[in-house]
């Protein structure tokens, strides 16, 4: 097998190769590791697997663009290419890797309040069709915990009290598989000893909670009038 040798053999093997490995490897880090990921042969398929799609794609989008630029090239596609070096390497850059990175991270952007109906709808009506939900989370806390944001949140600790607050969208975190889990709170609330919310401690900067497994988590809708639900 011979190595790619020109400037136009090298751009398309790396069109062909790195955008699957930039999705994935932008997906794994704004999804978190998973079980599949202790594997680096899963990877690598995964990350081929990628690459195929997004090679298909680029060929049905550009397919005849390109067979139509290197039949009216004058002297050859190399020649015009070394010509343009700049617009080259633009048009390899953005194919092979912003295009790639910007729709790993599309896919894990917060979606406006006013979708998630329709989501939910299609999301089942899907669950009805295939009669099975799938998930590759290993747990329910990987699952559901680092979706839930725009919300209260308290949690009963092992040595029975309740410390909770509000976490803002896109600004709480939550440790999942494979590390242990933990939780941080933007926002720390003073809690009742039954468990509701009393008021927001002034100047709180959020509080660490980690999670040894006997805590219990729960998830609370903020009240209409901006206050806190209670118990």
């Amino acid at each position: 097998m011979n190595l790619p040798q020109t400037v136009l053999e090298i751009g398309f093997v790396l069109l062909m190769v790195v955008p699957g490995v930039v999705f994935t490897a932008v997906r794994r880090q704004l999804r978190g590791p998973t079980p599949e990921d202790q594997d680096f042969s899963v990877r690598l398929v995964n990350a081929i697997v990628a690459s195929v799609v997004f090679a298909a794609t680029y060929l049905m989008i550009f397919g005849s663009w390109l067979t139509d630029w290197i039949d009216k090239s004058e002297g050859s596609p190399v020649k015009e290419i070394e010509a343009r070096p700049a617009w080259f390497g633009f048009t390899v850059l953005s194919l092979a890797v912003v295009v790639p990175a910007a729709l790993g991270v599309a896919a894990h952007l917060r979606l406006p309040k006013r979708i998630d109906p329709l989501v939910d709808w299609v999301a089942t009506w899907m669950n009805r069709i295939l009669r099975v939900r799938v998930s590759s989370s290993p747990s329910a806390w990987d699952d559901v915990a680092p979706n839930r944001a725009d919300c209260f949140v308290r949690v009963f600790t092992a040595d029975g009290y309740w410390v909770g607050g509000y976490i803002p969208s896109n600004q709480g975190y939550v440790a999942t598989y494979p590390h242990p889990r933990d939780i941080f709170i933007p926002v720390q609330w003073r809690m009742k000893p039954d468990g509701s919310f009393a008021t927001e401690i002034p100047g709180s900067l959020g509080i660490y909670i980690p999670l040894t497994g006997n805590e219990r988590v729960e998830w609370v809708k903020p009240s209409d009038n901006g206050g806190s639900a209670a118990v």
